[in-house]
This record gives C-alpha cells, sequence and structure tokens, in this order.
C-alpha cells in the first residue's frame, strides 16, 4: 500500500509538470505567432526637431519633425534639374535653427514647387560629406508642410491683419481679401528697388510690396491691392507681399496724403517695433563723415545706442555729404538681417544742433 501511495504521488507531480510544460509551450508559441502577425519593414518614426536632427544621432533613421517650413521663395523646385546640383534645400523652425532637405533628381517629386506652410515633414535622416540632411521618400512625407495661407479673411482687411497670417513661414495668401495703403518710399529718387515699395495704412502699420516687374506707384499714392494668392515672404529678415502683378492685383491707385511719421526710439526699432513704417528719430548725429551712400550709422546725442541707414550707389542724392551736427531724420524701417532705415530724399533729415558723440 505504501508503494502505491508513493506511486500516485510521483504520478501527480509528473502529471503537473506535464501540464506545466504543456501551458508554457502553448503561450510561447502564441507569443511568437503574435510577432509574425507585425509587419517587418513599416519603419519606426522618431519625433525630433531640426536641432536633435543636426546632432548626426539619427543617422538612418526615420524621422518627423513638425513646426518647420521651407525658406526658399514661392516657386521654387525640390530639384528641377536633371542633376543632383540643385537638390538641396533648406528647413527651417520658428526658432532659427536650419537643416538641409535633399531631393535627388530622380525622384518622381522633384520637379515639384516647394509647398507652402508651416507644419510637418518626414524624412530619412543622412548626411552627406559632413552635412546632415533630410531626405523625403514620397509626397506623402511633406503633406503636412501644404497648409500655407490658414488664415481666410475676406473683404477689406488691415496691413496687421495681413502680416499676423505669416506664421515663421513662406505663405500663400487664401483669402479673397484686399489692403490699402499709401505709399511712403518709392523708387522715384533711386533708393529703392525698382520692383519695391512700401505702404502705410490709416491704422499706421507698414509693410513691403514686391512687384514682378516695374511699377509705376509714386510716392503718397494710395493703393488698394488684390491679396489673394499672393505670397507672404521674407527676405533676409524684411516682410513682404510678393509677386504682386500691377495689372490684375492693383485694384485701385490715386493721390492720398502721407501719413505723419511716428516718434521712435532707435531702441524701440531695433527691438522690432514700427517694421514697414514711417518713422522720426529725434537727437541724433552720423557718425564721421563722407557721403551717405551705403550703410551709415546715426548715434543718439547721449553716445548710447546706433542704427544703420542704408542709402543705394543709385539713390539721386548717394554723393552727398552726412549733414554734420545734430537734429532728426525721417525714414521707413525695413530689415536687412538687422533693423535699419531707408530715407527718401536729403530732405528727410533736418540737424541744426552741433555734433556731440562724434564731433570732429
Amino acid at each position: 500500500m505504501a508503494n502505491l501511495k508513493k506511486m500516485n504521488f510521483t504520478y501527480k507531480i509528473n502529471y503537473l509538470l506535464g501540464v506545466f510544460a504543456l501551458l508554457t509551450s502553448v503561450l510561447f508559441t502564441s507569443c511568437q505567432e503574435e510577432e509574425l502577425v507585425v509587419p517587418a519593414n513599416v519603419p519606426v518614426i522618431i519625433p525630433v526637431t531640426i536641432a536633435e536632427l543636426n546632432t548626426g544621432n539619427y543617422e538612418g533613421r526615420i524621422v518627423q519633425i513638425e513646426g518647420v517650413s521651407f525658406s526658399e521663395p514661392v516657386g521654387t523646385k525640390f530639384n528641377g534639374t536633371s542633376s543632383n546640383g540643385g537638390g538641396n534645400k533648406t528647413l527651417v523652425d520658428c526658432n532659427g535653427n536650419s537643416t538641409t532637405v535633399f531631393t535627388p533628381s530622380d525622384k518622381p517629386f522633384s520637379d515639384q514647387e516647394l509647398p507652402i506652410g508651416n507644419g510637418t515633414i518626414i524624412g530619412k535622416a543622412s548626411s552627406f560629406n559632413g552635412t546632415i540632411q533630410l531626405l523625403p521618400r514620397t509626397e506623402a512625407d511633406f503633406a503636412g508642410l501644404q497648409n500655407g495661407g490658414g488664415v481666410d479673411l475676406s473683404g477689406n482687411v488691415t496691413i496687421a491683419q495681413l502680416r499676423n497670417i505669416y506664421q515663421c513661414a513662406n505663405t500663400q495668401v487664401k483669402g479673397a481679401f484686399n489692403i490699402t495703403g499709401v505709399v511712403t518710399i518709392s523708387p522715384e529718387q533711386g533708393n529703392l528697388n525698382s520692383r519695391n515699395v512700401f505702404i502705410q495704412d490709416a491704422a499706421g502699420t507698414g509693410i513691403a510690396l514686391r512687384f514682378k516687374a516695374d511699377h509705376s506707384l509714386k510716392l503718397g499714392e494710395q493703393v488698394t491691392i488684390n491679396c489673394q494668392g499672393l505670397a507672404l515672404e521674407k527676405f533676409n529678415g524684411l516682410l513682404q507681399l510678393n509677386e504682386i502683378d500691377e495689372a490684375t492685383n492693383i485694384i485701385s491707385k490715386g493721390a492720398a496724403t502721407l501719413p505723419t511719421p511716428v516718434t521712435a526710439t532707435i531702441a524701440d526699432i531695433k527691438a522690432g517695433k514700427y517694421e514697414g513704417q514711417l518713422v522720426k528719430i529725434e537727437g541724433v548725429e552720423f557718425k564721421g563723415t563722407g557721403a551717405v551712400s551705403g550703410t551709415v550709422e546715426i548715434t543718439t546725442t547721449d553716445c548710447a545706442q546706433s542704427l544703420p541707414v542704408y542709402t543705394r550707389s543709385d539713390a539721386n542724392f548717394s554723393n552727398t555729404n552726412r549733414p554734420d551736427g545734430t537734429g532728426s531724420i525721417v525714414g521707413v524701417v525695413t530689415v536687412a538681417t538687422t533693423p535699419q532705415l531707408i530715407i527718401r530724399d536729403m530732405n528727410d533729415i533736418s540737424f541744426t544742433g552741433a555734433k556731440v558723440c562724434n564731433a570732429q
């Protein structure tokens, strides 16, 4: 009887061990089978910033970058050539970071225009001769960038509303709306490119306009512009409404009264205020002597602040000497990487006092 009980106990142990082995086998097999249904060729997409991509730590991986846009002018193609020489384009974010997007000439979308707007792009992280690159694979990789001109305005809007459409990216205007402003500086005196002009509306906000060709707008004219389909772009940091066709986008123009310049300080201008606006700066003098041509500087009479004043060599007053003394200067605030002032002619300078900081 003792032997029988012992055998039963042994049998029970073996039975339990067999059941455990069977269950373990089933579970292991199930896990294996579950793993087999996961597609092996689907890459993991890693969210990164431009700054993180540029570390080089993601080479060979598929990455996704949000809040970015292409910096090239509207109408630029991914490549558009028969070679790879034109395949490099610049991707930027709102923090001033940039990286290269490369498209080989044999990609089906190489002859397409770059998408306009700020959004998301996907691609393979790579490098070439030490330069970090992002390589889009298909059109789906940059579909998230095609959201330019997301604000859909209509009717007559202020220049401030127009400027607010721009969100760190070249943006195509989708809304059917108009802006109206008075020309505050024009190419008539040669101190502005013949395709450019600045206007300012009744609320005091200004903006640079860039035409497809030479235009006929004059200082002091009021102009109304149909903005639909035009592009908001930054050129060397200056926001401008671009690709304007005088024949089709100008609704009306006529004589008007020039706006009164707002009194501004150099500190405020350098802080980014008054871009595109006609301003008056008091209590300043020129640094050094010689002609006004090129980039010269004005300083405050307390010698604490300075600001570049740019005059094109084509201006009909470019060879005029900088006035000696102190006083006020009027001009339009523009940007060439950093803020600067452009004057319309020498009548914008009114110096009556003696020099203080740069006395000769």
